[in-house]
């Protein structure tokens, strides 16, 4: 039987295997994104009227992915 394997001490857990100093996830003291001025802007989307297309219809009133016309 090999003699260099490294046992693990058997009393020790999981969670003593882990650094329990890092901030909590959640915490205010981050900073939000302005999610306010978007708010409107997503709420005010025009989808592409193209069923099988991902976009949405930009300030010229064509699709800003396929270039179709919202007409």
């Amino acid at each position: 039987m090999p003699t260099d394997l490294v046992s693990e001490d058997p009393a020790a857990s999981d969670a003593d295997k882990y650094d329990d100093t890092e901030a909590p996830v959640g915490t205010d003291d981050v900073e939000e994104p302005e999610a306010a001025a978007d708010d409107d802007d997503w709420e005010n989307r025009r989808l592409c009227p193209d069923g099988n297309c991902i976009g949405v219809i930009g300030p010229d009133g064509r699709c800003k992915e396929c270039g179709r016309s919202e007409a």
